[in-house]
């Protein structure tokens, strides 16, 4: 409901807002066997107030699998990952905002 009526009011419901052949759609599975996501009962509300992007398992985007068992399927997450870390430290340093990734030597007595 909320899709296709979406859908209509943006004046695109014969372009998505329904699984139907020919549409654009994004479609999530999302696995409830988690203990977080128990008891087993009123499953749409548990997938909207305690589930969360970590127990989405599969992602399909226009056709095309995108995550498989919680897995990128065509991209390199190790790569996105390490390049997603030096864009992040690069924008410190312009920032000039190293000094706050010091934990202070008061942190957990300093043992860590």
């Amino acid at each position: 409901m909320i899709t296709i009526d979406a859908a209509k009011a943006i004046g695109m419901k014969d372009k998505l807002g329904s699984l139907e052949n020919g549409k654009l759609a994004d479609i999530i599975a999302i696995n409830l066997n988690k203990p977080h996501l128990y008891p087993l009962w009123l499953t749409p509300l548990r997938a909207v107030h305690q589930a969360s992007g970590s127990d989405i398992d599969t992602v399909i985007v226009n056709g095309k699998l995108k995550v498989r068992d919680y897995n990128l399927v065509d991209l390199d997450q190790a790569q996105i990952l390490s390049y997603a870390q030096k864009e992040a430290m690069k924008m410190i340093k312009r920032s000039q905002l190293e000094d706050k990734l010091i934990l202070p030597s008061s942190f957990w007595n300093n043992h860590y």
